[in-house]
């Protein structure tokens, strides 16, 4: 059972337990929270976006924005639609924990480890010839 006062939420158990919750506490603050809200800061940042003018851009109330990057709030699959349009990505993206030169790495890294193992059977059946 909680019980909501203007300053804290206290979380009484079926033992009468009691614990103040905090904002952190209450939310969790998971890794997947963090990332979006670091990655709606950063694209927001690079389009010279205020908290305010994504706020309003999307239909939000004046301080959401700020809520959702000071992980206070998580926002709905529509919000989270919403924000990635205002920002110009994919929604995935705002879940991405790699950057895009990170992206890029990963992939010359790979097709950099297949050609090697092309080159590697070509002369396995070059010297069997």
């Amino acid at each position: 059972m909680y019980y909501i006062s203007t300053w804290t939420i206290v979380n009484i158990d079926y033992e009468g337990n009691t614990e103040i919750m905090d904002d952190k506490k209450r939310l969790g603050n998971t890794d997947i929270q963090k990332v979006l809200a670091g990655n709606i800061k950063k694209y927001r940042k690079e389009l010279e976006f205020t908290q305010l003018g994504l706020s309003d851009a999307c239909g939000f109330s004046t301080n959401y924005i700020g809520l959702i990057e000071s992980m206070r709030k998580f926002p709905s699959p529509v919000s989270i639609e919403k924000i990635a349009k205002q920002l110009q990505v994919p929604s995935f993206k705002l879940f991405s924990n790699l950057n895009e030169s990170q992206d890029v790495g990963a992939v010359l890294e790979a097709v950099n480890s297949a050609i090697c193992d092309l080159q590697e059977i070509s002369k396995e059946l070059n010297s069997d010839q």
